[in-house]
């Protein structure tokens, strides 16, 4: 009789969100997307296309409220494909029935109709109200929740309202959907008599499905299918700022990531060209990876010193508001397992700068390229400007920062470097690339 409380954080491939796709559309007035079929009752029990109520612009599927035993289903006629993430299906609908007695679900099949399943459970915005009563009905879904009753009288309305369900088929599926309208042998209802359904439309929704197993003694007892919806980021600046209560999505200091190489991951597909980060202590892996160091992409630039909660850009003071890019990703304080390198320019990347910010402790004690440039490895157009790099260890020469490749150019502008007392060159230039100093830039010994 135990429980237990879990969280966990899913971080999405930056870039892999894509604009929602619309698998189907039936607006009522142009070929029919949907076909009725009748399940139980006598004679003609069918969904028809009517004027009498419509969402836009003139018809809908209209389902009446019979006086005899009814069952009779508005079924999608050609399934759609699903890509595997969560599926959005929205619709306009009115009824009015006998409450409680006669009314309408919606149930979705994902193995071509041969079991249909009742989407009740995943209505995101005005779902079922009521449940058809078990006694005295001889109802085809009784004791089921449903659309039961006055609509109007139910969500303060006097029109149409919108429902939606989200769907987790849990990958890719060919999906069917159909509105049931069941009565029982009694009495209809007023005013308009039945269910009126307009502009269906079911979309695919950038995002990705999480499965939930929990386990006893090695025995699965549930599993269940999450999804969690991604979105594109369009805007020119990416806020960051470890405390940020909002939503993350980098659109504004309220909403600003946590995660810094994810905003940089974004910058590589988007329109954005700037990050703004508050101050902090920033990890280039999560997962302990020593080969992962920060990688800005080309044409992007990324100032720090901003406090926590954010501030305007002519308030920011790196000095005061320490922004650290740190190597320290393994056990902390032990450099053994730290990255190789902090921060590395690749030669693609030929308009980068890196304002207000601190680069400490790599540790290039690797062969070959990892053995320099703990700091900053550089092989491509890098502006450095008021930034400190301290706290850094290598076993070669460019202990520091190492600067390589003809297409390499590094400028530093009011730097100051801090280097150990170990003969070391601290800043190693290489293969006719170029090194350009301005301002104050200094090297101590630590």
């Amino acid at each position: 009789m135990d429980s237990v409380e879990y969280s966990y954080h899913a971080f999405v491939n930056p870039c892999s969100a894509t604009q929602t796709i619309s698998l189907n559309t039936e607006n009522v007035e142009g070929a029919d997307q949907y076909v009725s079929i009748k399940l139980a009752g006598t004679g003609s029990k069918v969904w028809l296309k009517s004027t009498a109520q419509a969402q836009s612009p003139t018809h809908s599927w209209y389902g009446k409220d019979y006086i005899t035993l009814a069952d009779f289903v508005l079924k999608l006629i050609n399934p759609v494909s699903t890509a595997g993430g969560p599926v959005e299906i929205g619709f306009y609908h009115r009824y009015n029935t006998e409450a409680n007695y006669d009314g309408g679900v919606v149930e979705y099949s994902i193995n071509n109709g041969a079991t249909w399943l009742d989407a009740g459970p995943y209505f995101t915005e005005h779902g079922y109200p009521a449940t058809i009563n078990t006694v005295g009905t001889n109802s085809t879904i009784a004791g089921r929740r449903a659309f039961t009753g006055n609509s109007d009288t139910q969500f303060n309305t006097n029109g149409f309202i919108h429902s939606t369900i989200r769907l987790v088929p849990g990958g890719p599926q060919s999906l069917l959907i159909r509105f049931r309208m069941a009565c029982d042998g009694s009495v209809g209802g007023t005013g308009i008599n039945g269910w009126h359904v307009d502009d269906i439309i079911i979309n695919q929704l950038s995002g990705l499905t999480n499965k939930t197993r929990v386990t006893d003694d090695k025995e699965v007892i549930d599993s269940l299918y999450y999804a969690l919806q991604t979105s594109i980021y369009n805007g020119h600046r990416i806020y960051v700022d470890p405390v940020a209560a909002g939503d993350r999505s980098g659109s504004g200091w309220i909403n600003a990531m946590h995660y810094l190489p994810m905003a940089l991951g974004i910058t590589r597909c988007r329109t954005a060209d700037s990050i703004l980060v508050a101050q902090g202590t920033y990890l280039p892996s999560l997962t302990n990876n020593r080969s992962q160091p920060f990688n800005i992409p080309d044409s992007t630039s990324v100032f720090g010193g901003f406090p926590s909660g954010g501030s305007s850009f002519a308030l920011r003071n790196p000095s005061v508001n320490i922004t650290m890019l740190s190597g320290d990703i393994g056990t902390l304080n032990n450099i053994s397992d730290n990255s190789y390198h902090v921060l590395k320019i690749d030669s693609a990347q030929q308009s980068v700068l890196l304002d207000g910010m601190v680069l400490s402790y790599g540790n290039a004690n690797g062969s070959g390229d990892n053995s320099s440039g703990a700091g900053l490895f550089c092989l491509g157009k890098f502006t450095m400007q008021n930034v400190t790099v301290t706290n850094n260890t290598g076993l070669s020469n460019g202990e520091l920062i190492r600067i390589r490749s003809a297409a390499a150019q590094l400028k530093l502008k009011d730097c100051t470097l801090h280097g150990p007392d170990d003969g070391k060159v601290k800043v190693l230039n290489t293969n006719s690339a170029q090194l350009i100093l301005q301002g104050n830039t200094m090297i101590f010994e630590e």
